[in-house]
């Protein structure tokens, strides 16, 4: 049997209910705008960043326009102006990292914003070296050098050592330091006296990474033509040292 007190409690308890399951419904979003991840890639290639505009029930407000800037060293600059849900912005990536903006207008009032960064990484090379396989010794070796950027083949201006390792040694030693130039390409003349393997190593520079060649092995041939002795003719009774190697580069 319910008390006096106990009913008013049940009156009290009744009457804050109602305001307690208002208070926990979520009160509804208004629009927003964000990137869907944010963008990455070597310097130089061209990249997508996605944006998504989200309204309440899903209906697009009148005037609602989602601007897009880009930061630099003087300021946000406006890339494009978008009128539909889905905003897509091609951008060149540059090497470091700078911010992407969007910004979600109605009716001439900012509603929502959202920011991610833009990372340039170093763009791999691809560095070639070309030269002849032998040569006879005292004459020269025309070499090649170039070096591009991998993904699109552009020539890069870059320094590179000449790596030369002699036969029956291991240590790999600088042979030459030389630069490409604009066209990405640098021709030597090499007079080479030694049986020896060689390779190209380009340098970093802005944007760019490292590159290494291929190996080249040379073969150093002595001068003159081997004997050869006519058909029949009767084996030396002695047997002669190999010519001797040039022993130096």
């Amino acid at each position: 049997m319910l008390t006096r007190a106990g009913v008013v409690v049940l009156i009290v308890m009744a009457l804050l209910a109602p305001g307690q399951a208002m208070a926990e419904e979520p009160s509804p979003t208004g629009p927003s705008v964000a990137w869907a991840a944010p963008v990455k890639g070597e310097t130089g290639v061209i990249r997508t960043a996605v944006a998504t505009v989200t309204v309440p029930d899903g209906s697009a407000p009148n005037g609602f326009v989602a601007i897009v800037e880009q930061a630099g060293t003087t300021g946000w600059k406006e890339l494009q102006r978008a009128t539909t849900t889905r905003v897509e912005q091609r951008l060149r990536i540059h090497a470091g990292t700078t911010q992407l903006r969007v910004r979600l207008v109605i009716d001439e009032r900012e509603v929502a914003q959202d920011t991610i960064d833009v990372t340039g990484t170093a763009a791999r090379v691809t560095t070639t070296l070309s030269m002849p396989a032998s040569a006879k010794d005292y004459q020269r070796a025309a070499t090649t050098i170039r070096v591009r950027r991998a993904h699109d083949g552009k020539p890069l201006d870059v320094t590179v050592r000449l790596r030369v390792k002699r036969k029956g040694t291991a240590t790999w030693r600088t042979y030459r330091t030389v630069r490409t130039g604009t066209n990405g390409v640098k021709k030597l003349s090499l007079l080479l006296r030694h049986d020896s393997s060689f390779r190209a190593l380009s340098s970093t520079a802005p944007g760019v990474a490292s590159g290494r060649s291929a190996v080249r092995v040379f073969d150093n041939r002595p001068p003159g033509a081997p004997v050869v002795l006519p058909k029949g003719a009767p084996r030396p009774s002695i047997t002669l040292a190999a010519q001797p190697r040039a022993d130096r580069v």
